[in-house]
């Protein structure tokens, strides 16, 4: 032991009474603490309870061995503060033995004094909660009060052989830090220590006897005076702060009732009132300024009270600022919120580093927001630490991050999905990323490709010169946008490739990236070859108009009737790869059992596309029953979709045959799935698990042979989200999801449909609409059609109303220029018609310039003087400016 801690046991014995004698004649645990925390003396009831022996707990220091490891965080936080003078109280905690048995217990800590009101060290008595203590415990005398130190004195009193301890406790109790007093039940003083007398001003032997009241009568009727009246009447302890104005103090107080009477301990908090006066003065010089700022703004203390706040904080949390001050608002949040928070304040308070947390805030009567609240540490001139914060809603913040998120995945689900190869290269022609779809047409896999440069794996020898050229243009900056090539498969064979360019530019318009489309046109390619061999000899044969009309002409007859092989599907009409597709998909499915899931926007042609999978299937002879799950009132939809039985419910004046039964050996198509209530969804999970149903009243289940497609155009995951749809459920339907583009995403299908419906409409109306002008077609094109396939018949039917010629006027999409005309069944395939539209296509392009460089003959390959005559012959002519 060192000569310091020598001197200070020493101290403690002689000068303050704590002999060997009198801490070995306590029951309770008893151990002093040194000002740095060490332990230099214990007695033996500490160690029969904690399973230490002495010689293993003195010298010890924080973390002690008897704190459990999950507490050292929060017990260390509260053996700081008695170090710093500023834990004085009593309080329960957990304590672990040396064979790691748990055992509760109640702690009573105060600093000792020496006679010039320096701390030299500190006292902790410890009393363990899990025995029953008949020595000191009765049934109207609360245990746990460990401040009730009087009561332990007169129970001691009748262990005590030797007077001289009593002496040696009174001696003890006398330099505490803090002051104690005890009265009997007719409120005479009992005992007073020095250090209470001196609070108060008066000796304490001067008290002893004496009526308090009689005392202090301006204390009767005071805080004080009803806080005595009802610890005794309740014998429940009372805690609570009182300004003593013939003392001009602030005092700290805990009364503890026991049977003869009450004790009082009491601090003296004045200097602490200074500081928060001092605070709450220095709010007035702030308030200006902090209350125009729009975040909320908070000043903690030590304890998490709330001494400061702006007006944007009284809002957040719905109350005044008289009603938040010196609160800590424990109970306006969720008890989560509140645990995190105080935990975070406790981080702060004793680190000082600087804490920035995204959370979330639940006030009572509003909403559920997430909050990022960043909180500081702040030490005033007088060491007292406070905690300054600012609060701000990142609640749309963090849902516009969610919806971006959900938008990326997305698209990387999309670009997974993509039939066509997508490859990514950055900006020194490297690739970054491929899709599956590239890796299944190359034979080669994605690790196999990324980081390669050109000439790639999949590059031919053949083509290496036009590649080399294609990457010179890139880095020259030119912008490439198609070109057809061949690539070699992993096998070493050929394919040929129609690759679309594409680029990323960020804000400034600097290029991040490029990707390319690429798409397997090995099967178009023989027949491009037959068609240019034709062309090959028109060409030859006459190097004028006629080898132009003669390959135009074969090239759009035979373009016609590939075109008509794959207009009519099931009574669908496109020409679109991205509607092919859909279509392959359906062609693959129809023949098997599997549930299929539509997703598509409205408008898109769901249902068509459930009738085409019926239709095609070996169910064909069987009935397709469709049921609308938005469409049926809530209270009717089990019966619907179940049936019932006569009597089931008000009204069931008959049997009926649900919609699941009438479709038994056919198919059964839920479309709008999404709005199905959550109630109905465990009972189409159900059956699509069991293929069992059970009737409205009904005795038993049902087997049916149902196959069951559903359709909705809403995003079922995020419905999963928002826990309105089941996630079991969406697993269940999504066996084989097929994806419908929308209209704006198979545009190619646009010229197609316009046909179909002026078709339609000149039979419904007796009208013989022929034309419609290219710049309305293009405008047809370009718009984003948000109602899809069902917005476009609506207009056109509109349009076939309105037109009285045979030129389709389409409301929203009229045009004053010259441009050709184009037929809307595309019949007309004359050499007149193609080169009229050939040349007022290319003189629109030049702003009708004809001659000179990057005019319409310079382009066209023609003289000036031959294009006018071409001009005048077709009746192409300028059109005026308004």
């Amino acid at each position: 032991m060192s000569k310091i801690n020598e001197k200070l046991i020493n101290e403690l014995q002689q000068l303050n009474g704590f002999t060997e004698n009198f801490i070995e004649s306590l029951q309770d645990g008893f151990i002093i603490l040194d000002t740095k925390g060490r332990i230099v003396i214990s007695n033996s009831a500490f160690s029969k309870f904690t399973g230490y022996d002495k010689h293993e707990l003195l010298g010890l220091s924080a973390p002690f061995p008897f704190w459990p490891e999950e507490f050292h965080n929060d017990y260390m936080s509260r053996f700081e503060e008695m170090l710093k003078d500023n834990l004085k109280s009593e309080f329960e905690v957990v304590y672990q033995r040396k064979n790691e048995d748990r055992i509760p217990v109640t702690l009573f800590v105060a600093s000792i004094k020496n006679s010039k009101d320096k701390t030299i060290a500190y006292f902790v008595l410890v009393q363990d909660e899990s025995i029953d203590k008949q020595s000191i415990t009765t049934k109207t005398f609360p245990s746990k009060e460990l401040f009730s130190v009087i009561n332990y004195r007169k129970k001691y009193l009748d262990l005590i052989s030797h007077k001289k301890i009593a002496t040696q406790l009174d001696n003890a109790l006398a330099h505490i830090s803090d002051g104690l007093v005890s009265f009997d039940t007719n409120w005479c003083y009992t005992y007073i220590n020095d250090k209470a007398g001196e609070l108060i001003g008066r000796k304490p032997d001067s008290l002893i006897g004496k009526h308090v009241w009689t005392e202090f009568p301006e204390a009767v009727n005071s805080k004080t005076y009803k806080a005595f009246y009802k610890a005794a009447k309740t014998q429940e302890t009372q805690s609570f702060e009182d300004y003593f104005e013939g003392f001009d103090k602030w005092f700290e107080n805990r009364i503890y009732p026991y049977p003869q009477g009450v004790t009082l301990y009491f601090t003296d908090i004045s200097e602490r009132k200074k500081i928060e006066k001092r605070l709450v003065e220095s709010e007035k010089n702030l308030d200006n300024i902090i209350n125009n700022i729009g975040d909320p703004i908070f000043v903690k203390d030590h304890k998490s009270r709330l001494m400061f706040v702006n007006h944007a904080f009284c809002e957040i949390f719905n109350h005044s600022k008289e009603e938040i001050i010196r609160s800590t608002l424990e109970q306006d949040v969720l008890p989560s919120e509140r645990e995190s928070f105080l935990k975070i304040d406790k981080e702060v308070l004793k680190t000082g580093i600087e804490n920035i947390n995204v959370e979330t805030l639940t006030v009572k009567g509003k909403p559920t927001r997430m909050i990022s609240t960043k909180k500081n540490r702040f030490i005033d001139d007088k060491g007292n630490k406070f905690i300054v914060g600012v609060i701000r809603d990142v609640t749309k913040l963090i849902q516009v991050e969610k919806e971006l998120k959900s938008v990326k995945n997305y698209s990387e689900s999309l670009i997974s999905s993509m039939h066509e190869g997508l490859v990514v290269f950055d900006k020194q022609t490297r690739i970054i990323s491929v899709n599956p779809s590239f890796c299944k047409m190359s034979g080669f896999s994605e690790d196999e490709l990324i980081g390669q440069e050109c000439p790639y794996p999949f590059s031919s020898p053949e083509t290496e010169e036009a590649s080399n050229l294609r990457h010179k243009q890139i880095a020259d900056g030119e912008i490439l946008e198609h070109f057809e090539s061949v690539y070699i498969r992993k096998d070493e064979k050929r394919f040929n490739v129609d690759v679309m360019l594409s680029h990323i530019e960020d804000e400034q318009g600097n290029m991040l990236a490029y990707f390319a489309t690429v798409i397997d046109i090995t099967k178009r390619k023989i027949s491009d070859a037959k068609i240019a061999k034709a062309n090959e000899l028109l060409v030859e044969a006459n190097k004028e108009l006629n080898k132009l009309r003669k390959g135009l002409e074969q090239e759009n007859f035979y373009l016609r009737n590939e075109l008509d092989l794959v207009f009519n599907y099931e009574e669908m009409v496109y020409g679109s790869t991205e509607f092919s597709n859909v279509l392959t998909e359906v062609e693959k499915v129809a023949p098997t059992n599997a549930t299929v899931l539509l997703l598509g926007e409205s408008g898109t042609g769901k249902e068509l596309l459930a009738r085409a999978i019926h239709n095609t299937s070996s169910r064909n002879n069987k009935p397709l029953i469709k049921v609308n799950c938005s469409a049926i009132p809530r209270e009717l939809i089990e019966s619907e979709l179940f049936g019932h039985k006569k009597g089931s419910f008000t009204g069931a004046f008959s049997d009926k045959v649900g919609k699941f039964e009438l479709a038994d050996g056919g198919t059964l198509f839920l479309d709008e799935i999404g709005e199905l209530p959550l109630d109905m969804q465990p009972k189409i999970l159900r059956f699509l698990q069991e293929g069992e149903i059970e009737v409205v009243g009904g005795v038993g289940t049902k087997t049916l042979n149902v196959r069951v497609i559903a359709a909705t155009n809403r995003n079922l995951l995020e419905e999963i989200e928002k826990k309105q749809f089941r996630e079991d459920l969406y697993f269940r339907l999504n066996v084989f999801p097929i994806v419908i583009p929308a209209l704006r995403d198979r545009k190619d299908d646009i010229p197609l449909l316009v046909e179909h419906f002026v078709d339609k409409f000149n039979k419904a109306y007796e009208k013989h609409i022929k034309y419609i002008s290219d710049d309305a077609m293009s405008k047809l094109k370009a718009y984003s059609w948000p109602g899809n396939i069902r917005e476009l018949e609506n207009l056109i039917e509109r349009a076939a109303i309105l037109s009285t010629s045979d030129t389709l006027i389409i409301p929203g999409f009229e045009t004053s220029n010259q441009k050709a005309k184009q037929a809307i069944n595309n019949k007309n395939v004359s050499l007149d018609f193609v080169l009229r539209n050939h040349i007022l296509q290319v003189l629109e392009d030049c702003q009708w310039k004809i001659s000179g460089h990057h005019g319409a003959s310079d382009l066209l390959g023609l003289k000036p003087s031959t294009l006018r005559d071409k001009m005048k012959k077709l009746g192409i002519v300028k059109p005026k400016l308004l």
